[in-house]
């Protein structure tokens, strides 16, 4: 992880992962050189998800939408991508920072 990460880790932001849900929908064509259907999956939407420390439900983290947590949580610090190139919500939920 970069320095930037190191040093908003030193101030108390905890990472979250972002979780992606793909959406599929059938998609039928007729092949008319074999008199076949095909069918494939093809992906419709996408939601990015992450499970927000400040909301539970049933005694566990509640999961919200990306959008939601951007946009209408104080705790919020941006998304950011570790080595892996997987995102990542900087939260300052847990030491009660506030980004706003």
């Amino acid at each position: 992880m970069g320095v930037i990460i190191q040093d908003l880790q030193s101030k108390g932001i905890v990472f979250l992962k972002v979780y992606e849900y793909k959406h599929y929908e059938d998609d039928f064509s007729y092949n008319e050189n074999t008199g076949f259907w095909k069918n494939k999956k093809i992906v419709v939407s996408t939601d990015e998800d992450v499970y927000c420390p400040k909301q539970t439900e049933n005694g566990k983290n509640k999961r919200i939408g990306l959008f939601e947590c951007q946009n209408q949580c104080e705790y919020y610090f941006g998304v950011l991508e570790d080595v892996n190139f997987s995102p990542k919500i900087a939260c300052g939920f847990k030491n009660k920072l506030t980004n706003k």
